[in-house]
Formats: C-alpha cells, structure tokens, sequence
C-alpha cells in the first residue's frame, strides 16, 4: 500500500490495520466482514493507485474543476 518507494503509505496502512479493526468492531461489525473489507481495500489500491496511498490521497483530494 506504500508504493515502491515509499515509506509513508506503509506507515498509513499500518495505522489503519491496527485502529480501523477496533472501531469497526464497537460499531457491532463482524469480523468476517472486516477481513472482506481489508480485501477489498488492498484490491482498490492495487487497481487504483500503483504509487501507493500515500501518492493517491492527495490526487484525490485536489478539487475538481470543469
């Protein structure tokens, strides 16, 4: 999730690993569907951002104009 040469999208994804599991789990969400949903969120990356989330996040959060 960091990117090839990247160490801040390791860092990120590290944080969400070890937090975003024990929130779900107070919002009452299954562990079966947290282990679907870090599947889908390694699966979205790879897709979408070959430079890591640490490259993509601030893409993404640029406004848009048109």
């Amino acid at each position: 999730m960091g990117g090839v040469f990247g160490l801040t999208g390791a860092v990120i994804a590290a944080f969400l690993q070890a937090f975003l599991p024990a929130l779900l789990q107070n919002w009452g969400v299954p562990n079966d569907w947290l282990i679907i949903l870090f599947g889908v969120g390694v699966l979205q990356v790879l897709t979408t951002a070959p430079g890591g989330i640490a490259d993509q996040f601030p893409k993404d959060m640029k406004p848009c104009t048109g």
